[in-house]
């Protein structure tokens, strides 16, 4: 399940430039309303067919593109964390936002805006510091983390018991 969901990406980049980023420009040109109708389920009534399909295969891509960047970001998050987290900890964390800024980028395939580029390398950088380490998500701690050669090492509480607690029994 992807970190973030297609009608998140519609309220942070608006539906104006997914419509234009998540239809191939083969296909019949969907406006910003339809796109809209369809990733929130409203009535697509007003609208032909061949709009309609298109707006299926957008919302479809958007869809790809959020489980490809969520894909990317396990990939750094596997080293940290166990997997999969729980939806409390993925609100509660910048992932939602992340996963949305790397599947723009993905959406705009060669043609990307300063700013789509820009957003792209700040979730990179982050995920980068998350790698190795210098970064963690808020909502509780690690279960795994990157031992010093590489293989995975447990985080555990510390001992309950030991011979100064034990003193006396």
């Amino acid at each position: 399940m992807p970190y973030a969901q297609p009608v998140q990406m519609m309220l942070w980049f608006g539906a104006r430039e997914l419509a234009q980023v998540a239809v191939p420009d083969e296909l019949t040109p969907v406006s910003p309303e339809l796109l809209r109708l369809t990733l929130e389920g409203g009535s697509r009534a007003g609208f032909s067919p061949d709009q309609t399909d298109a707006a299926d295969v957008g919302a479809s891509a958007l869809l790809q593109a959020l489980e490809d960047a969520s894909r990317l970001i396990d990939s750094y998050l596997v080293t940290r964390q166990l997997l999969p987290l729980s939806d409390a900890r993925i609100a509660q964390s910048p992932l939602p936002r992340l996963c949305g800024e790397i599947a723009r980028r993905l959406l705009h395939r060669d043609r990307i805006p300063e700013a789509v580029q820009a957003g792209y390398e700040r979730a990179m950088a982050w995920l980068t510091s998350l790698g190795a380490g210098k970064t963690g998500i808020a909502g509780g701690a690690t279960g795994v983390v990157a031992g010093s050669a590489g293989s995975p090492a447990f985080d555990a509480a510390p001992r309950a018991f030991d011979d100064t607690t034990l003193w006396g029994f």
